[in-house]
């Protein structure tokens, strides 16, 4: 129910972080998946929107990280 409230909204701002709809949606889709992961042991939050927000911005930073690292590997 969460994801397809908030996919739309998370996929706007998303776009304002990278023009690739692709990683957009991959990186929404990465967001939900570790919260689904990791749900017994979140807390409560207070602005859930803010939260998404922050968690799609992380996963974008996690997923640019992990790209620069690979490229490195090959070279």
């Amino acid at each position: 129910a969460l994801y397809d409230k908030y996919f739309k909204v998370l996929g706007s701002y998303g776009l304002r972080l990278s023009s690739d709809e692709g990683l957009v949606e991959d990186a929404i889709h990465d967001v939900f998946i570790e919260l689904w992961r990791r749900r017994e042991h979140l807390s409560d939050v207070d602005n859930l929107k803010y939260y998404l927000f922050r968690a799609l911005r992380n996963q974008f930073l996690g997923n640019l990280k992990n790209d620069i690292l690979d490229k490195n590997e090959d070279i």
